[in-house]
């Protein structure tokens, strides 16, 4: 039987879902790559990945995909360093922009962009005009508004409370994204799930990718270590973003429904083009 190609975010918060994957421990059944967040929705779409942790704003684009149950990557609240939103205004009810407001985006974020624009225009009542680019901050901040920091650049922020207890960072306001989206909506975020193309026949599939996130889990320090090493970034920042309480590896009931929310609020905000459907696989398939 051909092996089962799986694609993976090129972040630091998908490691402990990937991990398994990537250092082979299932290597008889899986090859496993990691890819620029973007892509991997093309390269299922053009055939060269049979499973991918895909951004769950690329979901529409798709009819014939599974979605393995129990997993996602997300975040709960602060603390999580997977996103923020950077202003040289504060943040507040008032949006800190007059009119459109330009929103620089890393190239290499997805959902968070959809999740952005979504909470742009239910606070602020716009839909931003973004502008990708390099994770290069001061030049994403002098090309916009506002700029959406996500991934591996986020670990370089370190945000603190300023004396009015707003979110700051050298003289920068922050909103940290997951904490914005759970005071609009009342839910966590969910930035991507586990998906596999219909056609992919494996008895039990839904043990392999439990039995990554459990290599993962268990072998955190040695991941941290090889992580921060390889991202050139301090290991308590690491650290600290994998084993906080922030970040969340599993699709409950509440994940669920913040997944079908997100998608409603987006279609509503013609961030994403439809409500998709979501087809699980089950331990009968």
């Amino acid at each position: 039987m051909p092996k089962i190609r799986v694609g993976l975010p090129k972040t630091l918060h998908c490691r402990p879902l990937a991990w398994g994957f990537l250092k082979g421990e299932h290597g008889g059944l899986f090859t496993a790559a990691e890819h620029p967040q973007p892509a991997l929705a093309t390269l299922l779409e053009q055939g060269f990945l049979d499973a991918a942790l895909l951004p769950v704003s690329a979901l529409p684009r798709f009819s014939d995909l599974r979605v393995v149950p129990e997993l996602a990557l997300g975040a709960s609240g602060e603390g999580s360093s997977t996103a923020y939103l950077l202003c040289r205004r504060p943040w507040g009810p008032a949006p800190p922009f007059e009119g459109r407001p330009k929103l620089a985006v890393d190239l290499n974020a997805v959902t968070e962009v959809a999740l952005a624009r979504t909470l742009f225009v239910e606070r602020w009542g716009h839909d931003p005009e973004v502008i990708a680019l390099r994770p290069d901050l001061a030049r994403m901040l002098d090309a916009a508004d506002a700029a959406l920091v996500t991934g591996d650049l986020a670990l370089q922020i370190e945000p603190r409370k300023d004396g009015s207890g707003r979110l700051a960072w050298q003289g920068i306001y922050l909103l940290d994204l997951p904490v914005a989206w759970y005071e609009l909506t009342g839910r966590p975020v969910v930035y991507s799930l586990w998906v596999t193309r219909a056609s992919v026949d494996l008895p039990k599939l839904g043990y392999y990718f439990k039995a990554s996130l459990r290599h993962g889990l268990t072998l955190v320090d040695s991941l941290t270590r090889e992580s921060a090493a390889q991202l050139d970034v301090d290991l308590t920042a690491v650290r600290e973003a994998l084993e906080g309480d922030g970040l969340q590896f599993f699709l409950r009931r509440a994940e669920e429904e913040a997944v079908g929310d997100f998608f409603r609020r987006a279609a509503a905000a013609g961030v994403i083009e439809k409500v998709p459907q979501l087809d699980f696989w089950s331990e009968s398939d």
